[in-house]
């Protein structure tokens, strides 16, 4: 096996790119990055393959001449090449040479070339029948190539315009060695500044810059390879690191795809985080954890046992440095065998597809939206029969191509674009500047820096994206009750991230409601609730809390707050309000928890803070189930757990319904989620 490892340890190191051409099982490594081999001598070693190629993707100087070779598909995946021998051998076809825009030099004597590509015309090299020793060309010599061709070649003065003129004018030529193309997609994720974009552009085979600006929305890139013999191509889609940028990610995480999780090494990231939360949207995805800048904190690892024993679906951890692509082979390599894996979600694009596929982003320039008849005149004009084409959506959804919302009747010919408009939209200052709570109308103005380009775009397709927006939770239509009239747009990741204090100026009762799942989220659907019933005002919310209201209160009368750590919901409210407004909060509260999570179990609890005598524990929580036994057993008092301390239950009852977990709905509180509130 021909890996980087075993070509340091058993090959001689040459010092210069001529000594490859004259040192049998010799490589060559870039002076700058001592680990990256540029150069390769592999003659006469009876290698009938040359796939394996691909682990070198920064190979410069090949020879490979006296082998067994028949395929140089992969070749064409070494974008870096420059000159290559491949003398000697049984190659037939020269195709996958074509695209290689750096190649200077390519012997290709004693091969099995009958013909050579049309393309072959384009390519800024002269054809030679032998080699003139000047550094530049493609030598042909010792090929069964056609009588009227050699003789142009073996002319004392062959003249190259007359011979590329020839094979221009040439009706047969090669098809590309590979008819169709396998696709699937990868999508890069992690905080922001620990360097995807670097390791996006690496994947690439780009360049790389030690300077990077941060990414807003998504850039969108190829990593091509082989797979059992056809040409795999993942397409990348890097997302911004920004926390305001988390809030789309929803709309393209999905099971098919393949994540890439990018951590900072220097900072020692648990990646347990990032991991819970690319499966809370995409369950049965494979991840790849990638330990970034590890040549500044080489030390650095992680329990991967323990790791895979939480996260099955993790496939792979690599430590890389992504400004000097180490580590990057081994990744190659994963890519390349995840291809040929069952787990691996593979799109076939074939003539039909591909062609169909051209035509949508073809409309791109006119409309980022098509509707469905206009789709499927594009799938009959291909030939894409009508009982296939539920599986053409499917496959190009796959890719990221398009994208369907089940509440939209068109389709997102541009996902790029729109998640680069919802993106605007999000860190608009429009909305930062009115706290993430605005006016249908000034929510369209945002969308409009993102709409002029297109001249029939209308209010229909300002709609699309809101509703859009709507499904994916990123932001939230209401209208006050009694006021449909008066609809108003919460945008939860534009809401101000600094708490607004509020200080009781009475006694107040505090409970505690605690889930298992990420509280913020609730809050966000809690806080719209809220205004539309008046209990909280526009200027009293921020991202992880509001302020609470009630008729007749001149001021506040308290407050409701995520506390995201302990995935609770903390609410404080004063005594003579919180006979009538605590309840109310409850049922909401549990309402929108069990819609939030369909196996919501919630542990609620009272503090002991608002108790005569009691005053300086107002962090000591007593479950409601507790009481409720108590109240069953007609105990009057009861120990608290953890201070030791007597209670008495009459105190801690002061909501008996609420208690038992009998509470009815209150006046004015519907039961049907967000069913009471009108979409735009």
């Amino acid at each position: 096996m021909l890996d980087s490892e075993f070509i340091l340890q058993n090959f001689v190191h040459v010092g210069s790119s001529d000594r490859i051409f004259h040192t049998t099982n010799a490589f060559l490594t870039d002076p700058d990055r001592p680990n990256r081999i540029i150069g390769l001598n592999i003659c006469r070693r009876g290698i009938g393959s040359v796939d394996e190629l691909l682990d070198f993707e920064h190979l410069q100087y090949l020879d490979a001449s006296e082998n067994d070779i028949v395929d140089i598909s992969a070749l064409a995946y070494l974008r870096e090449l420059r000159v290559a021998d491949l003398s000697f051998n049984k190659i037939s076809n020269a195709y996958p040479l074509v695209g290689l825009q750096h190649l200077e030099k390519v012997n290709l004597c004693s091969n099995k070339i009958q013909r050579v590509p049309t393309s072959f015309s384009a390519l800024d090299l002269p054809l030679l029948w032998r080699d003139d020793k000047k550094g530049r060309g493609v030598v042909l010599s010792g090929n069964p190539l056609s009588g009227e061709f050699i003789s142009l070649l073996t002319d004392p003065s062959p003249r190259q315009a007359e011979i590329k003129e020839f094979l221009a004018k040439s009706s047969e030529d090669y098809e590309e060695p590979i008819s169709s193309t396998v696709e699937a997609r990868i999508l890069i994720v992690g905080p922001g500044n620990v360097g995807k974009t670097t390791f996006f552009r690496g994947l690439q085979r780009e360049a790389t810059r030690r300077s990077q600006r941060p990414t807003e929305g998504i850039d969108i890139g190829e990593h091509a390879t082989l797979s059992r013999g056809k040409r795999f191509i993942y397409k990348i889609w890097d997302f911004g690191g920004q926390k305001v940028q988390y809030s789309f990610h929803r709309l393209f995480f999905a099971n098919h795809c393949l994540f890439f999780l990018v951590l900072d090494s220097r900072k020692e990231e648990s990646p347990d985080k990032w991991l819970d939360y690319i499966r809370s949207f995409a369950p049965k995805a494979r991840i790849v954890v990638v330990l970034n800048k590890i040549d500044e904190h080489p030390m650095f690892d992680i329990d991967r046992a323990s790791l895979r024993n939480a996260f099955p679906n993790v496939i792979g951890v690599f430590q890389v440095c992504s400004l000097t692509e180490s580590g990057f082979s081994d990744i190659v390599r994963l890519l390349r065998e995840y291809s040929e894996s069952v787990d691996c979600h593979k799109v076939v694009v074939d003539e039909k597809t591909a062609l169909a596929r051209m035509q949508l982003a073809s409309l791109r320039d006119e409309t980022p939206f098509i509707g469905r008849a206009q789709f499927d005149e594009i799938c009959d004009r291909n030939g894409i029969a009508r009982d296939a084409q539920w599986d053409f959506i499917v496959s190009m959804e796959i890719l990221g191509e398009i994208l369907t919302v089940d509440t939209v009747d068109d389709i997102v010919i541009y996902p790029k674009w729109l998640l680069q408009a919802v993106a605007g939209t999000l860190l608009s200052n429009r909305l930062s500047d009115h706290k993430g709570i605005v006016s249908e109308g000034d929510l369209r103005k945002t969308l409009e820096p993102y709409t002029q380009r297109y001249t029939n775009y209308g209010r229909a397709h300002q709609q699309s994206i809101i509703s859009l927006m709507a499904k994916f939770d990123l932001l939230y239509v209401y209208a006050p009750i009694g006021h449909s009239d008066r609809t108003t747009v919460v945008i939860p990741s534009a809401l101000s991230r600094q708490s607004i204090e509020w200080n009781s100026g009475e006694k107040s009762v505090r409970i505690a409601i605690d889930l298992l799942f990420n509280s913020v989220p609730l809050m966000h659907k809690l806080i719209v609730r809220l205004l539309a019933l008046g209990i909280t005002q526009k200027e009293n919310v921020w991202y992880s809390g509001a302020l609470l209201s009630a008729p007749g209160a001149s001021s506040s009368v308290g407050v409701v707050i995520a506390d995201e750590a302990r995935n609770s919901i903390r609410v404080q409210i004063e005594i003579p309000h919180a006979i009538g407004l605590l309840p109310q909060l409850i049922v909401i509260i549990r309402e929108l928890a069990s819609t939030e999570n369909t196996s919501f179990i919630s542990r609620e609890s009272i503090s002991l803070g608002h108790i005569h005598g009691f005053e300086d524990l107002t962090e000591e929580y007593v479950d409601f189930l507790d009481i409720s036994a108590h109240v069953d057993l007609n105990m009057t008092e009861m120990v608290h757990s953890r201070t030791r301390r007597l209670v008495p239950i009459s105190q801690l009852q002061v909501f008996p319904n609420l208690i038992r977990g009998q509470a009815a709905e209150s006046d004015g509180i519907p039961s049907s989620g967000f069913g009471w509130y009108r979409q735009l």
